[in-house]
């Protein structure tokens, strides 16, 4: 993905995808580290001819890392 593409969707996207998954989450930290594994896979991932799907993407990719993240934390919890 071209970094000015990259940018735009950062600045579009971040707050509302944070306030999103700390809603889902309740935590700070994790909301803010959920945002930034979301924009690492949109800019690795996310294919530029794609744009017009960007926000449903954003949070679809967020809405799967906060599930895998809640998973793994009841994982870690019952062991």
């Amino acid at each position: 993905m071209r970094s000015d593409l990259y940018t735009e969707l950062f600045k579009t996207y971040q707050s509302s995808l944070y306030l999103y998954l700390y809603r889902m989450c309740g935590s700070k930290e994790t909301a803010e580290e959920l945002v930034q594994e979301t924009f690492y896979r949109a800019m690795v991932s996310m294919k530029t001819e794609h744009r017009e799907y960007a926000r449903a993407w954003l949070y679809k990719v967020a809405r799967h890392l906060f599930i895998d993240c809640t998973v793994e934390r009841f994982r870690c919890e019952e062991k």
